[in-house]
């Protein structure tokens, strides 16, 4: 049987350095298939559960899960069983949903990492839902784009259980902020105002520059005022709008109740997430399931062949 067929038995420990630690991930998405196959290529045995696993797209999911050599939990409770760390990456709007699930399977001997891109005030909700079961738990932000690093993403941990999770020996880079839940997540929060902001703006930009025709133009151009190149940064932050908007745009939403939390209006991330989410429902998401985009101008016709397509299939539509 493969690693993707594992049914709720134990899973042999493997050891990493001197450390023997089971790992067991809730939500199989993009961070979480990286974060679990950079584990389980090391020697950590890793399960993952996601609810996918049993919907349209479980057999590709599990299928991937196999050839990384994660096993896959039937349910969340055959997960918890066979770990002692469980790492959660789900979107903001399941997290707490997800904890109350977890929470009846836990051990005091259990660490719980949050590493959801949620507000502050959500990852005190989700802490309050694990802490009678006895778990450690830590709050989590994920410092850089997980693809390219997977398990050793740089991160920064809070809470009670931050410390323990920064001195495992499964090969996290790991950095502890002093603080309650929800410190790592503020810090994380405010760097996303700040990319996918962005990240808003390059959209915002580059639908309206490529059919004027200056775009590449004024990237040249600004590139001496803020040296980095602008191009490839619009060609990278454009594609991650392509794959995964609509999950970028509900993180600047995360960004805007935060903001609002601390009596600051949140215009600009107010004004970001409803661009993030204007171009996911342009379906593109849907277009580049399975790829990369190759440039922002990839993007940008995509967009525009979908609102032509919208216009033509409205009555009365010339």
């Amino acid at each position: 049987m493969g690693a993707g067929q594992g049914g709720p038995g134990p899973v042999p420990a493997g050891r990493v350095g001197t450390v023997t630690t089971r790992v067991g991930i809730v939500g199989f998405g993009e961070a979480g298939a990286a974060i679990g196959a950079g584990l389980a290529e090391q020697g950590v045995p890793v399960t993952a559960y996601d609810l996918r696993f049993d919907g349209p797209d479980g057999r590709a999911l599990r299928a991937a899960a196999d050839r990384s050599g994660v096993a896959v939990a039937a349910d969340i409770g055959s997960l918890a069983s066979r770990a002692e760390v469980v790492l959660c990456l789900v979107t903001s709007a399941a997290a707490v949903a997800v904890a109350e699930a977890l929470a009846p399977q836990l051990r005091p001997d259990h660490l719980v990492a949050d590493l959801n891109s949620t507000s502050p005030e959500l990852v005190r909700r989700v802490f309050d839902v694990i802490r009678p079961t006895g778990a450690a738990f830590v709050d989590v932000a994920v410092m850089a784009a997980v693809p390219p690093h997977r398990h050793r993403v740089p991160m920064l941990a809070s809470g009670p259980g931050a410390a323990r999770l920064a001195t495992l020996d499964i090969g996290l880079q790991v950095e502890v902020l002093d603080g309650d839940p929800g410190a790592a997540s503020a810090v994380k929060l405010l760097r996303s105002l700040l990319i996918k902001g962005l990240e808003a703006l390059l959209l915002e930009f580059a639908v309206a520059a490529v059919p004027l025709g200056g775009a590449d133009r004024v990237l040249q151009s600004i590139k001496g005022t803020l040296p980095t190149d602008w191009k490839e940064l619009a060609d990278y932050l454009l594609g991650r709008t392509a794959r995964h908007g609509r999950r970028r745009s509900a993180e600047l939403a995360q960004v805007a109740e935060m903001l609002r939390d601390v009596g600051v209006e949140p215009w600009l991330a107010d004004a970001g997430a409803r661009r993030l989410r204007w171009a996911a429902e342009h379906g593109l998401e849907t277009r580049f399931r399975d790829r990369d985009p190759g440039s922002y101008q990839e993007v940008v016709a995509a967009l525009r062949a979908a609102a032509a397509g919208a216009d033509r299939s409205t009555p009365g539509a010339q």
